[in-house]
């Protein structure tokens, strides 16, 4: 019987062209599925606060009803929002 005994480098230098042997680091499902969910409540949020921005806005435009507290609560509501959301968005990446 014929016997074959190939060394590793050997085997290496033959498949080196149609694969490399690099280690790949591998992330489960769910964690780029929490900060898929994460980044899409986070630009909800931020919606939320555009809107409710506008609405404050252009409330104040259209009618004289609206109070002082009323506007600087829709604006403490927007700020609180925004940093939310900021802090819900994960960072990208390359930025950890």
């Amino acid at each position: 019987m014929w016997e074959y005994s190939l060394s590793t480098k050997a085997l290496q230098s033959c498949f080196s062209d149609s694969f490399s042997l690099q280690s790949k680091q591998l992330q489960p499902d769910y964690v780029s599925s929490h900060e898929d969910r994460r980044k899409e409540l986070g630009k909800m949020l931020m919606d939320i606060a555009k809107y409710l921005a506008t609405v404050g806005f252009i409330g104040s435009l259209l009618t004289d009803k609206l109070s002082v507290a009323a506007g600087i609560s829709i604006f403490a509501a927007v700020i609180v929002l925004v940093v939310i959301s900021f802090y819900t968005i994960p960072p990208k990446k390359g930025d950890r």
